[in-house]
């Protein structure tokens, strides 16, 4: 369901849950809680290092095992060939050209690598929700949608509006000191967007609500909820 069709009005099917209960809290909606516990839970003598590392491999072939699902699916690499062919040419190419430049439009591009995950990743929530929500019964695609966005809006502008926040990220690498002084040059608009982003994600809260979900639909939102306020 991309979102931007009309009302769904059918009937109820057979199950709420895409798998079955099990399955979808372990798979879809909980699963990231045993690596959050094993940072907090781990020892001080722990190297956190160790487990960061442990994250981001499972991170980088999980990626990379979905690319068979495009270059070894003959069907599918039909249908869009040019674009699984020259698109990481041209941005192999840009990458190359940009780090040539300057460094300040290479880190531009470092900033944009980190944003399409991010958008990525929250369209993977929008996406499993509009499941939920079509299994469920009636729903409007735009307010799943939205409930998801605006949810992640109020996050990331109250994390920019934090000197702490800024002066964290500024020490941890370039693209921090970029996005710090970005963010810096913003000057009071970050701190009212970042109230305007939360009054439209309670608003946006309580139409999800009033659409009415199963329980696969509400757990699967509650986690999507819990694992913005921890980031917060």
């Amino acid at each position: 369901d991309s979102g931007r069709g009309p009302r769904y009005d059918g009937p109820l099917m057979k199950s709420a849950w895409i798998r079955g209960p099990w399955t979808d809290l372990v798979f879809f909606s909980f699963g990231w809680l045993p690596a959050l516990a094993a940072f907090l839970l781990a020892a001080p003598g722990v190297n956190r290092p160790l487990l960061i590392s442990a994250v981001l491999f499972f991170n980088f072939l999980h990626r990379h095992l979905t690319l068979p699902l495009a270059y070894a699916d003959p069907e599918e690499f039909r249908r869009r060939r040019i674009r699984y062919v020259l698109l990481p040419v041209f941005f192999a190419v840009l990458a190359a050209a940009l780090l040539r430049h300057s460094r300040e439009a290479f880190l531009v591009l470092a900033a944009l690598s980190v944003l399409w995950p991010m958008f990525h990743s929250v369209q993977q929530k929008v996406g499993l929700l509009r499941i939920y929500s079509r299994k469920g019964g009636p729903s409007r695609p735009w307010v799943d949608r939205l409930f998801v966005w605006s949810c992640f809006a109020a996050l990331l502008f109250h994390l920019g509006a934090s000197p702490a926040v800024r002066a964290q990220a500024a020490s941890l690498a370039a693209a921090g000191r970029w996005l710090a002084r970005v963010l810096d040059a913003a000057g009071p608009a970050v701190p009212i967007l970042a109230w305007t982003a939360l009054a439209l994600a309670l608003g946006s809260t309580l139409l999800f609500v009033r659409q009415g979900f199963t329980a696969a639909k509400g757990l699967f939102a509650l986690s999507i909820l819990v694992l913005y306020g921890i980031f917060l």
